[in-house]
C-alpha cells in the first residue's frame, strides 16, 4: 500500500472537517422562509382586513345586528315595531316617496286583524345604504293587500355598477334581469309565468347573491337559480340590496333580514376604524 504524503494527509483531513461543519449547520440552523422581492416574509395565511365589531355594528340602526364567525354582517329590521330609527339605514327617505312608503295607520290590516308595519304601494325602491361585496342574502316578510297582475313587479334586488346593472328575485320564485328603470331585460329564470299574489297572501321571499349567481328564495328555500347561465349576472361587483315594486302592488313589509359581506372599500369610507388587520389590537 502506497504511503500518503504529509500534504495529502492534511488535504484529506481538511475535507473531512468541512463535511462535519456542513452537516452540523444543516441540523442546527432554522429553516428560513423565502422572502419576496420586497424583503418581507409571507405568513401562512395572506393578511386580510377584518371587521371591528364594536365599531361596525353601532353604525347600523337595525333591530338586531351581529357579525358571524365567517365575518358576515347580519342585520334584522323589525318594521312591525314602527321604530322610525330603522329607516336611517334605507334609501330613499320616507318623506321623499309621496307616501309610496309609509307607516301603517289606525285600523289598517286584514278583514280580521289590525297590522303594524311599513306599507309599500304603486312603484318604488327601498335600498339598504350599505354596499356589499357581491355576497349578500336578503329576505322580506310581506303581506299583500291587493291582487297582482303578471306584469307587476315585487322583487328583492341587487344593484351595482352605479345602478346600471340590476338582478332580482320576483316574489322569491323567479330570477330577473332588470334595466336601470326596473324594466324587464331578457328572459327570466324560469321563463314560465308565475301565479300571482292574492289579497291577504303572506309570504317570506328573497334572494341570494353569491359567486356571480343570483338565487330566488321563498321561505328560506332556493326555488330558482342563474347558475346554469354564466352571462345572466354580468361582471358582478360591489353593490346594494333591497326591494323594488311596480304595478298593482300594495302591502305590509313586516320584517327584512339582510346578511352578507360588506365591501371593505365602503367600510373604510363610511365607518372610520371599522377595519383592522388580523391580529391587530384595537383601542377600547
Amino acid at each position: 500500500m502506497a504511503q500518503l504524503s504529509q500534504a495529502e494527509v492534511h488535504r484529506r483531513g481538511f475535507r473531512v472537517l468541512l463535511l462535519f461543519v456542513a452537516v452540523g449547520l444543516a441540523f442546527s440552523l432554522p429553516v428560513l422562509a423565502q422572502e419576496d422581492p420586497t424583503g418581507s416574509v409571507p405568513s401562512a395565511k395572506s393578511a386580510a382586513p377584518v371587521l371591528v365589531e364594536d365599531v361596525v355594528l353601532p353604525h347600523f340602526h337595525a333591530t338586531s345586528a351581529e357579525i358571524t364567525d365567517e365575518g358576515r354582517v347580519r342585520l334584522v329590521y323589525d318594521f312591525s315595531t314602527k321604530d322610525i330609527d330603522l329607516l336611517a339605514d334605507w334609501t330613499p327617505a320616507m318623506k321623499d316617496t309621496k307616501r309610496r312608503i309609509r307607516w301603517s295607520q289606525g285600523y289598517e290590516g286584514t278583514w280580521t286583524t289590525v297590522e303594524d308595519g311599513l306599507i309599500i304601494a304603486d312603484r318604488g325602491t327601498f335600498l339598504h345604504t350599505a354596499e356589499w361585496d357581491g355576497d349578500v342574502e336578503l329576505s322580506v316578510d310581506f303581506l299583500s293587500m291587493s291582487s297582482s297582475d303578471r306584469k307587476d313587479l315585487l322583487s328583492t334586488i341587487y344593484v351595482w355598477d352605479k345602478g346600471k346593472k340590476v338582478v332580482g328575485s320576483q316574489v322569491g320564485r323567479q330570477c330577473l334581469k332588470l334595466s336601470k328603470t326596473l324594466a324587464p331585460k331578457g328572459r327570466p329564470i324560469p321563463a314560465e309565468p308565475l301565479s300571482q299574489l292574492a289579497v291577504e297572501d303572506r309570504v317570506t321571499f328573497g334572494m341570494r347573491m353569491r359567486d356571480g349567481v343570483i338565487s330566488a328564495m321563498q321561505s328560506g328555500r332556493v326555488t330558482a337559480s342563474s347558475a346554469e347561465d354564466e352571462k345572466f349576472v354580468e361582471e358582478p361587483g360591489p353593490g346594494q340590496a333591497g326591494l323594488a315594486w311596480n304595478g298593482r302592488v300594495n302591502g305590509f313589509v313586516f320584517r327584512i333580514v339582510i346578511e352578507g359581506r360588506l365591501s371593505a372599500e365602503w367600510v373604510s369610507k363610511h365607518i372610520p376604524g371599522g377595519l383592522a388587520m388580523q391580529g391587530e389590537k384595537t383601542e377600547d
